[in-house]
């Protein structure tokens, strides 16, 4: 009965470290997608000048108001 009752602790503990390891591993880095990362508001500035929604002034001037 104890080599039993061994034999079955032996298996439990593989049985959750197999377990363990398994959802671990789809946690890694890598395997998903991170979140995207928030824009800065120069970032944000100069992509609306790339596009064109706002001319090289008012890109300057307001580079200008966010470093002020």
């Amino acid at each position: 009965m104890m080599i039993a009752l061994m034999g079955g602790l032996v298996w439990i503990a593989i049985a959750l470290f197999r377990h363990g390891s398994l959802t671990s591993q789809a946690q890694l880095p890598g395997t998903q997608p991170a979140p995207p990362a928030r824009a800065t508001p120069q970032e944000i500035l100069a992509e609306r000048l790339a596009r064109g929604e706002i001319e090289p002034d008012e890109y300057r001037s307001r580079i200008d108001a966010l470093h002020h």
